[in-house]
């Protein structure tokens, strides 16, 4: 599960040398590396929160992950997202769902 995060990029991120922000900025080896087993994603049951409203990721629909489970929570700012009741309604629901383990 991830709450409002740069899947794939923050143009944020060039605001500060922060080890954590190079990290998120167009093209890192972190992102890259997360990011390159689509058919191992496919495998995970995954939810993605995030905001169309987000500020803080920039472009904000970076937090979408095409092999998760997407919801959008209408919050005005990044920082909100985890007290947010709607959005801590999403991770009660997905934390109560069944595993599934399937062959690798």
């Amino acid at each position: 599960m991830s709450i409002a995060a740069p899947n794939y990029v923050t143009f944020t991120a060039y605001l500060s040398q922060r080890p954590g922000c190079i990290q998120m900025r167009p093209d890192s080896l972190l992102l890259r590396d997360l990011n390159q087993d689509s058919a191992m994603l496919n495998r995970l049951n995954f939810t993605v929160i995030w905001t169309p409203y987000d500020l803080m990721i920039v472009p904000p629909n970076s937090s979408q992950m095409p092999e998760a489970k997407e919801v959008v929570v209408p919050t005005r700012f990044h920082g909100w997202m985890p007290a947010d009741r709607r959005c801590l309604q999403v991770v009660a629901e997905a934390l109560s769902e069944p595993i599934l383990i399937g062959s690798c």
